[in-house]
């Protein structure tokens, strides 16, 4: 008894659209199978060749049936085919069956795959699938991750939504078709590419000292983008701070390094307030000639100026003989902020006028009653002797011969009141004597 085997006879349509023609497909045993032996349909690879039976939406199982002819499914898997040349073999699932090789060729004829064109889109954005594609009555289906594995997926015609959108960064893979005349074309594959947000530049705080003039915000990134506190964009020109008020403001920033923005950073400004001017000891008057003491002041870091406003590098002791007033100037510096400046004036007292003297060339002669010298001023008299050295009382005139020293210097504003023994004016005298010169005195 020869073994029983199955034979395919023919398949229509010989030239098919896959999707929109289901395939006939006829065969035949050289004998009486037994009763509820079942057949299945095969299609081979692109190069004509079988492998083992697959079933599911990749698998190569096109239909299945009890008897000839068997009418295929127009769908998964045949419809993921592409256009070419294959062929269409029966088998049964009984093993005492065997098919006796034969199979009937068939072509996959399908319309024009649509236009697809790479797209990018950044993390987060929204994304729309349909700018890649140029076709219409779309189909869509798997979609591969990064290099992984299509999974199945597949919407109505003409879907604005489509498959999800991607939200991870990476490369995503799309397949797609397009359908023309119920006949759907081969698969296209989209690319596209989600690429990661910018790295934020990052949160800072940033510090400057009340009433240091316009200040211009900077930051560490590329292409940055600003915005105020609400977080509404203020554009790619940094924003400008006044320092007038010591109030905290706040800014957002964010960057893009990659044709991506990334997340705002908040840029907290503080506005350190202004510290008051230190506080300056007030100096007694200084008379007129009279050595002043180095000014003072109470503060932190204090820095002195000069009278015309330049700065200094120590407290000044003021100096002059003149009467006009000296301004100074002292500020602190508080926290690294600077106060404004707070004055100090040097008062002078003007001298009073230099004594007069009654007689300042007084004479006497040697031996006669000493002259009392005399001068008039508005104020108290000081006599000095010619070592400069303060009398306690108003000085006579010498009589007696002694050296005459030569007073070494004059005290300023102090008028000498010499007196010169004159020997001319002695000479009526009947016992002449020897003129002295006394030791010269002064009054002022």
């Amino acid at each position: 008894m020869n073994a029983l085997t199955v034979k395919t006879t023919s398949a229509t349509p010989a030239v098919v659209c896959p999707n929109r023609d289901p395939i006939v497909v006829s065969f035949s045993t050289n004998g009486t199978p037994p009763s509820g032996t079942t057949y299945t349909v095969l299609i081979s690879d692109a190069s004509g060749n079988f492998q083992p039976p697959t079933a599911g939406i990749l698998g190569n199982i096109i239909g299945t049936g009890s008897s000839s002819p068997i009418t295929c499914s127009a769908g998964r898997p045949i419809s993921a085919y592409k256009a070419g040349a294959y062929k269409v073999r029966v088998i049964s699932n009984n093993n005492n069956i065997q098919a006796d090789g034969s199979s009937v060729a068939v072509t996959l004829s399908r319309t024009t795959s649509p236009a697809v064109t790479e797209v990018s889109y950044c993390e987060n954005a929204p994304i729309s699938l349909q700018t890649g594609v140029v076709g219409s009555n779309l189909f869509w289906y798997g979609i591969k991750y990064n290099g992984g594995d299509y999974g199945s997926y597949k919407v109505g015609e003409n879907q604005a939504a489509t498959p999800p959108s991607p939200t991870t960064p990476g490369v995503y893979t799309y397949q797609v078709t397009q359908s023309s005349g119920g006949c759907e074309s081969d698969i296209a594959e989209l690319k596209v590419t989600v690429k990661p947000k910018s790295s934020p530049p990052g949160n800072q705080t940033v510090e400057y000292c009340q009433g240091s003039g316009t200040k211009t915000l900077t930051v560490n990134a590329q292409n940055p983008i600003w915005y105020n506190s609400a977080g509404a964009s203020l554009g790619t020109t940094a924003p400008t701070i006044s320092t007038d008020n010591a109030t905290p403001l706040t800014y957002k920033v964010t960057q893009n390094t990659n044709g991506c923005v990334s997340d705002q950073s908040t840029i907290t400004v503080n506005i350190r307030a202004k510290p008051a001017p230190p506080t300056v000891n007030t100096p007694a008057d200084v008379c007129q000639f009279a050595t002043s003491v180095t000014l003072s002041a109470n503060g932190q870091s204090l820095q002195w100026y000069n009278t015309d406003g330049s700065p200094r590098g120590d407290a000044p002791t003021p100096t002059g003989g003149g009467t006009a007033p000296q301004t100074f100037f002292v500020t602190q510096t508080v926290n690294g902020c600077t106060s404004d400046k707070a004055t100090i004036v040097q008062k002078f007292i003007a001298a009073p006028a230099k004594p007069t003297v009654a007689n300042p060339n007084p004479q006497a002669c040697q031996n006669e009653p000493p002259v009392q010298l005399a001068a008039s001023a508005t104020g108290t008299l000081n006599w000095y002797d010619f070592q400069s050295k303060l009398l306690a009382n108003t000085p006579a005139q010498p009589t007696s011969v002694t050296p005459a020293p030569t007073p070494t210097s004059s005290p300023s504003q102090r008028e000498a009141a010499k007196v010169n023994a004159s020997r001319s004016k002695c000479s009526s005298n009947p016992n002449p004597r020897l003129l002295a010169m006394p030791p010269s005195t002064f009054a002022s």
